[in-house]
């Protein structure tokens, strides 16, 4: 069956999981309205809305199976910056390459 690359989640929510009326509803959702599953809260404050359209957080090797369906058939491939911070994750994997911890920490959170 044909694979491609597509969207892996949508405002957090995995798309292959989504309904059809589910994806209209997000998709037609202001994007600074949608609280940001991936962006860290500030002890006593509300859960930050979003900084990016589209809503877009990931990328997903999709594959559409005989009864027409798709499927995804591989971990997500993050696209979301908020995604790259959660967990520290980029600040790990630069961390490796001799850069230290707090240098790269500085330099991604003036990018937000």
């Amino acid at each position: 069956m044909p694979s491609r690359y597509g969207t892996g989640e949508l405002y957090g929510f995995d798309f292959c999981a989504l309904s059809t009326p589910r994806i209209r509803e997000l998709s037609s959702t202001p994007f600074t309205s949608q609280p940001c599953p991936f962006k860290a809260a500030a002890p006593g404050k509300a859960v930050p809305k979003r900084n990016k359209k589209g809503g877009v957080c990931s990328l997903r090797l999709l594959e559409q199976r005989a009864d027409e369906r798709v499927e995804g058939k591989a971990e997500p491939v993050i696209t979301g910056v908020n995604r790259f911070l959660e967990g520290s994750l980029v600040v790990q994997w630069v961390s490796r390459w001799g850069l230290p911890a707090g240098d790269v920490e500085e330099c991604f959170c003036r990018c937000e």
